[in-house]
């Protein structure tokens, strides 16, 4: 294996010099030093003495000259493409119809509107500072004349919203922050829950996945370089991706992510240098309840359509879908107007009391293709999976931090019915009907403007409303004020879900970097200050009737269902779970995975019947 991987990389170094900026063939065989300061075509001149600045100043990687020898074929081959990119000598402001391979500027006014997104070959350079905001006047969804270029309707990318600043989907990009920032503004954030700063696709999930429809196809990029700039407030990811191959980030900030700093799903020979996250928003105003309302109401717009006169009872009181839609907007539009206004939000079923994210919270994660929200994987997948050859240098991730709640829900009996993550009774949009919530402790219903939505979409679900399924005896409950919730769902053979969070998704713990599915994977000189899961509400709820705490764990570095993982240089310090194991690594049905010059400190747990472990292989 080691001749073969040695002769590739001297085919590397011999090629000759191509339009995509191959080395050329008087490099010295072992030797990338050359190659990598290899400049563009645009370089500094004199004419009568003075100094010309280039058009372009491109790319040199030297930060990653001492690792050359542990670099693939195919990731030094993306090097150079950027070393020698094709670049012509335009520049351009944005428009949709780019010139390919010009400079193009961003600027805030780009933004204002709606995504950016990036559907060619090109170089393109914030200018400013930039707020995502984009059309407040309408709810900050796309206008009715926008919908060419935001899909939405029930399968396109945009039906529940803006879900990123930029979309990153031709190959051949180069996005250049220029040490600017590019963050959602405190509004937006809050308006639109599910959210990425960059999303590296044109949508942010592959088909059939996702918490809803979101198209038939996708277009994913190749051949990408994103680089020196912050990513700030974001409601769920700095940058997010799918099955995108052969992309270099380098020099970035990320700060303020609720969920995952990075989240790249299905990559291939892929690098990360010199990446600092500064750790997840603690100033978090609404819990995931929030982003059910929001995107809840689209549903019951249309009920309409098909049902003339949709009415949920309750002690054979009636309330319509007018009086059902009007009490949520309300409890929404007091939220919202707190926030416009930088008041205290109101008490509610929206309201979050910690300012720290409701579920489990990710620094860095590496996944196969496909959604993070099952269980731990302990299989590597086929190569179609992706998540191999992934070289990962100067890494500081800080401040990982939730307070989880383990949402219980009960199940569906209609596969096709079930949230995304789990067979749970869910709202249209993968929202578990969260039954501890809507019951007193005589079994009760205990109504709120979010439960009364998604009963009244369960009870008209034909034609089926997104992913709703809730099951007639729950309604035949909530509207007749039955005692004794639990009994009536083991009648009709339901059980408690348990181990989920707000969308079902199993819960994992609070994870700085996550290697999940992954072969071939380097990590040199990670440094991890900071993983904590605060709170009390794993594990904990009554009508639980299995305990599972997973999702009320911390851990460092967590390896699982990978092979060829190598970790060298780690520091990992301060890892805490008030109310679950604490780990520093988690190497979990993996092979091959070692771990070199690793310095360990300050495991701990408040939980007695909870572990505390340097490294944990199983």
């Amino acid at each position: 294996m080691q001749n073969r991987k040695n002769i590739t990389r001297n085919n590397t170094l011999n090629v000759s010099t191509t339009k995509a900026g191959l080395p050329p063939s008087s490099t010295t065989p072992g030797s990338l030093s050359s190659c990598y300061k290899t400049r563009g075509d645009f370089m500094f001149s004199f004419k009568n003495g003075i100094k010309i600045p280039k058009f372009y100043d491109l790319p040199t990687f030297d930060s990653l000259v001492p690792f050359s020898n542990e670099l693939t074929y195919e990731q030094i081959k993306t090097m150079n493409y950027f070393i020698k990119y094709p670049l012509i000598k335009d520049k351009n402001n944005y428009s949709e119809n780019v010139k390919p391979y010009s400079i193009v500027y961003l600027r805030q006014s780009d933004f204002d509107n709606g995504t950016v997104r990036l559907t060619t070959p090109a170089i393109y350079i914030l200018q400013e500072n930039i707020v995502f905001n984009p059309n407040p006047n309408d709810d900050f969804f796309a206008r009715p004349d926008q919908m060419q270029k935001y899909p939405m309707g029930g399968s396109g990318p945009y039906h529940l919203g803006f879900f990123a600043a930029i979309t990153v989907e031709s190959d051949n990009i180069l996005l250049d922050l220029n040490n600017k920032t590019l963050r959602q503004s405190k509004l937006h954030n809050v308006q639109q829950r599910f959210y990425s700063n960059i999303e590296l696709a044109s949508s942010p999930f592959i088909p059939n996945q996702g918490p809803g429809n979101f198209g038939s196809t996708i277009s994913v990029p190749n051949n990408i370089l994103i680089k020196n700039g912050c990513l700030g407030l974001s409601s769920h990811h700095g940058i997010h991706g799918n099955k995108m191959e052969k992309v270099i980030l380098q020099n970035l900030v990320c700060k303020d992510f609720e969920v995952a700093g990075i989240a790249l799903n299905g990559t291939n020979n892929t690098i990360m240098d010199d990446i600092v996250l500064l750790g997840t928003s603690l100033d978090i105003k609404v819990l995931s309840t929030y982003s059910s309302g929001r995107f809840i109401r689209n549903f019951l717009k249309k009920l309409p359509d098909n049902h003339s006169d949709p009415i949920l009872y309750k002690n054979n009181v009636p309330k319509n879908l007018t009086t059902i839609l009007s009490d949520l907007n309300s409890k929404l539009d007091e939220v919202k107007v707190a926030v416009e206004n930088n008041n205290s939000l109101p008490n509610s079923i929206f309201k979050n009391m910690t300012g720290e994210y409701d579920g489990n919270v990710y620094g860095i994660v590496l996944n196969r293709k496909g959604v993070v929200i099952n269980d731990f994987i302990t299989t590597l997948g086929d190569i179609n999976t992706g998540n191999r050859d992934v070289f990962l240098n100067n890494i500081t991730i800080k401040n990982i931090i939730s307070t989880p709640l383990e949402i219980v829900g009960i199940t569906c009996p209609d596969p096709q019915s079930g949230a995304y993550g789990k067979k749970s009774q869910v709202g249209p949009a993968g929202d578990v009907l969260q039954i501890s919530t809507i019951s007193d402790s005589n079994g009760k219903y205990v109504p709120n403007v979010l439960s009364d939505a998604k009963l009244l979409l369960g009870k008209y679900n034909n034609p089926k409303q997104g992913t709703s399924c809730v099951t007639p005896e729950v309604i035949d409950w909530a509207e007749q004020c039955t005692s004794d919730i639990s009994g009536i769902i083991h009648t009709a053979n339901r059980y408690f879900t348990s181990g989920g969070d707000s969308m079902a998704h199993a819960m994992k713990g609070n994870i700085a970097m996550f290697i999940s599915s992954g072969e071939r994977i380097k990590l040199n000189n990670l440094t991890i200050d900071t993983v904590k899961s605060n709170g009390n509400s794993v594990g904990t709820d009554p009508l639980l009737e299995t305990i599972d705490k997973k999702g009320a764990a911390s851990f460092g570095v967590v390896v699982t269902g990978s092979k060829d993982v190598n970790l060298k240089s780690i520091n990992i310090k301060n890892i805490f779970a008030n109310n679950g194991d604490s780990i520093g690594i988690m190497i979990k049905s993996s092979s091959n995975t070692s771990y070199n010059n690793t310095s360990i400190n300050n495991i701990t747990t408040n939980d007695n019947n909870s572990i505390t472990k340097i490294i944990l292989q199983i």
